[in-house]
């Protein structure tokens, strides 16, 4: 809402209030004890009435306080539209709270949009050179400007020419220039780094000869250089210098002049147009104590908007992961790969709304929206508060996060400290972590009974929901011995009973990588993922992702598709995987056709987005092995593509990993991968002469190992060899048909009648169960002619079955009825 549509809704609030046509809700009015009435046109010296209402949420809070001890029904506050400015944080505690099992309500006018802002408008805009605009400000200093509702870019560049590395404490440059430009300290150099975005902070910058000398900002630049995980090397882009500003929507305040500059886009006037910048941190605190939680209250209908956050400005952003960054002091841990903090106590990015030991707290249907930070937090005992029906939208950081990561989350000595029994339901969450782009849409720390249900989240740089957090070192017994704690717990955490269901999570993981829709750390016992719906998501593995220590957690029902890899697992060195139930899930399969005209029957329809993808299981990783598959193709890729090679049947990753196998083709060639040993070296392989696939065909391939050598076979005949003399070690990850495990490829064409076994077929074995399909009708029987041995077989007749699972998931995931918006993706 602009100012200029605010004012007007201000002066026609006196004439409404004076009738009764656009009173509240009269069932709403008839059920409470008290009611109070704010309106931005009202004034804090009124008694609060329709007729007479307050000013600030702040009185009306206040007014609260004199009737809320002995309730016999709920309070409500009915907040008229308009926008409420605010320069300081609305703090409510636990005299604010319902009593006697009624809430104090916090509620919007009936089709109204009351807006609790932050931000201020900066006027007096003039034109300055090059189409810039300047305008005087005295907010002392921001990171967020917004034209017209829109958030404006930072002035920015792209990376730096010529860049290196200069010592231990910053880069040179060819751009000799930059030695002259303008308030250094305020430049930030930019990385995107696997799943993290890392901003550091300029010290200064000097001249030497034609380059220029960065000296960075510490001990930061240095524990993002040297920090355990992942790390960064040369910038990937340079933010917030006026020599920089150069596009329209740009903008940049040189904070020594207090003065802002913005290139305004085609069509937009300065003279008119609506500039906000956010003076706050946060608009609204619900903080207790454990002692005294705050509670009991719910907050309807009502947009939060326009706050800042300016840690960043002052030391960077050293992302660790999900926008935890490091600490200092004594809590760093030095260990073999780097720099981490003790027991994984990394710093919480906070958001711009806290609850802080709040109990029985609801927001329903409201909005969060033009925020510098994180949207909510539900934090330090808070406990059986309820997230529902909002919406998230154009925020910097993570959209919801419950929990932290600290030792009174993960040991806390109070069980009242424990972060339990709360819901995150039909929330629509879109274009969040925005600014930190390593956020993701909910996080969930150490948390107990948390349930994340029925939301909308889409758009994202990176994963949609994370759950847990120690990479299993704070459970009971510290995980594995690879990783160095100076103590370990003989306890375990209050990580348990989490449900992750029925969301609807889709183009996530459009910047970043290693992560996924769903993503988990460490013990949760009796956790359940279920009943989600995951498709298009470009980073890898995109899906459903157990990382480190994951382990007792069920996974069901869940449709996930055109993605890398639909479930993934990280045992690095703990391995949980036992202790996860993987079952009835749609991996690979989304609502569309999966499935064509088989060798007999239907056979799997491969169009480079549907594959076959089944989780692991001990059986199919046999020390000796035989694996079977009949395919036709119209065309095979070219051999003068960037690979021609096609993952028909296979295992473990890619053929670097150790135990990966393959059954493959190359252009028109037929062969196979075995790995035994890891990396490049110990990849063996065993291909076939050129041009023995034929286009628009059946065929019938086939690959062995018996211990000694690896075979492969086409149409009953072998075609290559490999002596090998080497013992098979199993893998542990899943199984993929019509693709590389790990996403890099896909296959398109038909696949039908997919056999493996846990041994070696003899070349006779081999051609007999080629000659039992080879000829037969496409009515047939696909059961292969050699039983011997045989653990598993696909042959793709079901589709109707698997099309209904598909549909009942897609129908169930997301929002439910009442919460779906007109248009909603």
């Amino acid at each position: 809402m602009t100012r200029r549509k605010a004012s007007t809704h201000r002066i026609s609030c006196l004439t409404v209030f004076l009738g009764l046509g656009l009173l509240a809700s009269a069932d709403l009015l008839a059920g409470a004890q008290q009611t109070f009435c704010v309106s931005p046109s009202g004034s804090d010296q009124n008694p609060g009435t329709q007729a007479k209402p307050f000013r600030t949420v702040t009185r009306a809070r206040d007014a609260v306080r004199t009737v809320n001890a002995n309730m016999k029904g709920d309070v409500v506050v009915l907040l008229r539209g308009g926008t409420y400015e605010i320069d300081r944080t609305v703090t409510f505690d636990h005299r604010d709270a319902g009593t006697g099992g009624h809430c104090v309500i916090y509620k919007a006018h009936a089709d109204e949009t009351p807006v609790i802002s932050g931000g201020k408008r900066i006027m007096g805009w003039q034109r300055d050179s090059a189409n810039r605009w300047k305008a005087k400000t005295d907010i002392p200093d921001f990171r967020q400007l917004y034209v017209d509702g829109v958030r404006a870019v930072r002035a920015r560049g792209g990376a730096l020419p010529g860049a290196a590395l200069h010592g231990e404490d910053g880069y040179t440059t060819s751009l000799a220039e930059m030695a002259d430009w303008r308030n250094p300290g305020d430049i930030e150099l930019c990385y995107y780094v696997v799943w993290t975005h890392t901003r550091c902070k300029v010290n200064r910058i000097t001249r030497q000869g034609a380059r220029a000398v960065i000296t960075m900002r510490q001990p930061w630049f240095t524990i993002a250089r040297k920090k355990e995980g992942v790390r960064i090397k040369l910038p990937a882009y340079v933010e917030n210098a006026f020599e920089l500003l150069d596009a329209p929507g740009e903008w940049y305040l040189d904070r020594a002049a207090d003065v802002v500059y913005y290139i305004p886009k085609p069509g937009q006037d300065m003279t008119t147009a609506e500039v906000i910048a956010p003076t706050i941190e946060r608009p609204i605190e619900l903080k207790g104590t454990i002692d005294k939680p705050v509670h009991h209250i719910r907050f309807e209908g009502i947009t939060f908007a326009y706050a800042g956050w300016l840690r960043p400005n002052r030391i960077g952003h050293v992302d660790v992961q999900a926008n935890f960054i490091m600490g200092t002091g004594q809590n760093m841990l030095k260990r073999k790969h780097g720099w981490t903090m003790v027991h994984n106590e990394h710093v919480k990015s906070p958001s711009n709304i806290v609850c802080r030991a709040a109990r029985s707290i609801r927001f329903e249907r409201c909005t969060f929206t033009k925020l510098g930070s994180g949207g909510i937090d539900l934090e330090h005992g808070a406990q059986d508060n309820v997230i529902c029906g909002c919406h998230f939208h154009d925020i910097s950081g993570t959209a919801i996060q419950v929990g932290d990561v600290l030792r009174d989350d993960h040991h806390p000595d109070d069980p009242r400290k424990v972060v339990r029994n709360n819901q995150v339901i039909n929330n629509t969450i879109h274009d969040v972590c925005v600014e930190y782009m390593g956020g993701v849409g909910v996080f969930a720390g150490v948390t107990q009974a948390t349930r994340i249900a029925h939301n909308q989240i889409y758009h994202l740089p990176y994963t949609s929901v994370s759950v847990g957090w120690g990479w299993g070192e704070e459970d009971a017994g510290g995980g594995a011995a690879h990783y160095y704690q100076p103590f370990r717990y003989d306890k375990p955490t209050p990580a348990q009973d989490h449900r992750i269901e029925f969301n609807h999570i889709h183009h996530v993981m459009q910047t970043l990588t290693d992560g996924g829709g769903i993503y988990t750390l460490s013990n949760q016992p009796r956790t359940v993922i279920r009943g989600n719906h995951i498709h298009d998501a470009n980073g890898s593995p995109g899906g459903i992702y157990l990382d480190e220590g994951s382990g007792f957690i069920e996974v069901t029902g869940n449709c996930v598709y055109k993605v890398r890899r639909p479930m993934n697992f990280n045992n690095r060195v703990q391995n949980r995987i036992a202790t996860c139930n993987v079952h009835d899930n749609a991996f690979g399969v989304g609502p569309g056709s999966t499935r064509g005209p088989g060798k007999v029957g239907s056979g799997l329809l491969c169009d480079g987005a549907n594959f076959h993808a089944v989780p692991h299981a001990a059986e199919l990783e046999p020390l000796h092995l035989a694996v079977t598959a009949w395919i036709r193709a119209s065309s095979f890729p070219s051999p003068t593509s960037k690979d021609p090679r096609r993952w028909i049947v296979n295992k473990n990753t890619h053929e670097f990993t150790e135990s990966h196998y393959a059954l493959m083709i190359d252009h028109t060639k037929v062969g196979a991968y075995l790995n035994i040993g890891g990396g490049q070296p110990n990849c063996y392989e065993a291909w076939s002469p050129a041009g023995a696939l034929a286009p628009d065909r059946w065929h019938h391939l086939a690959m062995t190992y018996d211990g000694a050598v690896l075979k492969a076979y086409l149409d009953g005949k072998p075609v290559a060899s490999k002596t090998i003399n080497k013992k098979r070690i199993p893998g542990n990850t899943p199984l993929h048909i019509g693709g590389r495990q790990d996403g890099y490829n896909y296959y398109e064409g038909l696949i039908d009648e997919v056999s493996i076994y846990n041994r070696a077929l003899s070349p006779d074995e081999v051609k007999a169960n080629w000659q039992r399909l080879a000829d037969a009708p496409s009515t047939a029987c696909g059961t292969p002619a050699v039983k011997d041995g045989l653990v598993a077989h696909w042959g793709f007749d079901k589709p109707a079955k698997i099309q209904e699972a598909v549909k009942r998931i897609v129908a169930k995931a997301g929002l439910e009825p009442a919460y779906r918006r007109t248009g909603e993706p």
